[in-house]
């Protein structure tokens, strides 16, 4: 019987613990890390810190002496704890005190998340730029907002950022330049209206049992058609010209489904009976 050999790095961690670098050498499991340091350290009690943003930089704060009014997020720490960035430019170990740290962030930290790990608890924080949509935005006591135009015309709506509930983020960062993650927020007639960090603001529209949900298209430039020089390109792909949107719109984001085609119209003509697709071709034209 064959046996493999089985490296590891753990007993690497209380050495580089007894060295008092701060810098985390590459390799090192974050378990490792925080029980190597902590035995150094000796039995810390738990801290609550909230995190500040002033400008570009990130600051963890003694909650005692922030704000109570501002709605920072709220952050505990047991003695120490690791800090990263999601591309690999940067790993710590850091101890906070009774007064604000500036946590590092590196070059271009607009462009990477980062990680907080303390004792049996993880944080993920990443800078979001303003939503490209936002008419204004900023913190008050309920937390980060952004004021979005009304699907509806009239005075914008005041979205308020909702955490990120689902796991870690494991895309890039930011993810468009539309991402905001918001509590939808109902504006009327059912209707729901938010932001998601892919694709920026949506209205869900009821419709009978069925949903359609639209997507706001902003202002903006491109260029539509093909150029002269693409192969197999066809004469009434051009001529290539520039179409300026002057004014934001709504669009569905999806074609419009079995079900909600038989909400608006009262009879569905598909011969799938699939009510959450879309009816084939030629389908949904011979109905009556």
């Amino acid at each position: 019987m064959r046996r493999c050999a089985v490296t590891t790095r753990r007993p690497l961690a209380p050495l580089w613990a007894i060295s008092g670098l701060d810098d985390i050498p590459p390799g090192l499991a974050p378990r490792d890390v925080a029980e190597a340091r902590g035995g150094r350290d000796g039995r810390a009690e738990e801290a609550y810190f909230r995190l500040v943003q002033q400008g570009q930089a990130l600051f963890l704060v003694p909650r005692e002496h922030t704000d109570p009014q501002q709605s920072w997020p709220e952050i505990t720490v047991t003695g120490g704890f690791e800090w990263s960035r999601s591309d690999g430019a940067l790993r710590c170990w850091l101890t906070p005190g009774n007064s604000a740290i500036e946590l590092p962030m590196g070059d271009r930290p607009e462009t990477a998340s980062f990680t907080l790990v303390s004792g049996q608890r993880q944080y993920q924080v990443g800078l979001l730029p303003r939503p490209s949509w936002a008419i204004e935005w900023g913190i008050e006591s309920r937390g980060l907002y952004a004021l979005a135009p009304s699907p509806l015309g009239g005075e914008p709506v005041r979205l308020f950022w909702h955490d990120w509930d689902d796991g870690f983020w494991t895309g890039a960062w930011p993810p468009s330049a539309k991402a905001f993650r918001a509590i939808a927020t109902p504006i009327g007639q059912g209707m729901q209206f938010g932001a998601d960090l892919q694709y920026g603001l949506y209205l869900d529209v009821p419709f009978g049992n069925a949903t359609q949900r639209f997507r706001y298209i902003e202002p903006g430039e491109f260029l539509m058609g093909s150029p002269d020089t693409e192969p197999q390109r066809s004469s009434d792909e051009g001529p290539q010209h520039l179409v300026r949107l002057t004014e934001g719109f709504w669009l569905a984001e999806t074609a419009c489904s079995q079900a909600v085609w038989e909400a608006v119209i009262g009879s569905n003509p598909s011969l799938q009976g699939r009510p959450a697709e879309p009816g084939g071709a030629g389908e949904l034209g011979r109905g009556g």
